[in-house]
């Protein structure tokens, strides 16, 4: 993982967008530029070659590595919301293209990991199902809205109750409602 000082001190939107400012031309195998700086460089290299080629489904994909690039070594929430912001500005253009699904399914992932907003991320991973279903992305987003649709309940219990107090929490979702049996043990048998 890269060290969170040298992370401190680069421009994480312009890494995010592709903008990489290097004063000379970047020489991939010196030692003393920043691992993540490197990496980067070559998907900024691999995109514009794709663009170049008329590939834009490849393009795309070394734009979606480099926010999955990012978001493994982000730590900073500020930060760590800016990839996906990206790619919520991108992805519209791309939309006639089939891999477009698989930067909804990226985004989908996003907006429910680090967002926690699951209305949104599952409007996501609806769009893309149905655009695209047969996709490797259109798959990945029916697996997500699936997901997001599953009925789900936790049952959490105190490990010392006290008078008063509440003993039990439950978290649920997609469950109109949950039916609890209480019995009565005598610890002492």
């Amino acid at each position: 993982m890269e060290d969170s000082t040298a992370l401190a001190e680069l421009d994480i939107a312009a890494l995010v967008r592709g903008k990489l400012k290097a004063p000379v031309p970047l020489k991939l195998d010196d030692e003393r530029v920043q691992p993540l700086i490197r990496a980067l460089a070559v998907l900024d290299d691999l995109e514009d070659f794709h663009r170049k080629a008329g590939r834009g489904e490849a393009a795309l994909e070394e734009q979606l590595a480099r926010v999955r690039t990012l978001r493994n070594v982000l730590t900073e929430q500020e930060d760590r919301a800016l990839p996906g912001a990206y790619l919520s500005e991108i992805l519209p253009t791309y939309r006639m293209l089939p891999w477009w699904s698989m930067g909804m399914a990226l985004l989908a992932d996003i907006v429910q990991q680090d967002d926690g907003d699951l209305a949104r991320a599952h409007a996501l991973a609806k769009d893309c199902a149905a655009t695209y279903p047969e996709t490797l992305g259109g798959t990945s987003c029916k697996l997500l809205k699936a997901e997001l649709e599953a009925p789900a309940y936790e049952l959490q219990s105190m490990a010392a109750d006290a008078a008063g107090k509440r003993s039990l929490r439950v978290t649920h979702k997609n469950l109109k409602r949950l039916y609890f049996r209480a019995y009565e043990l005598d610890l002492k048998q």
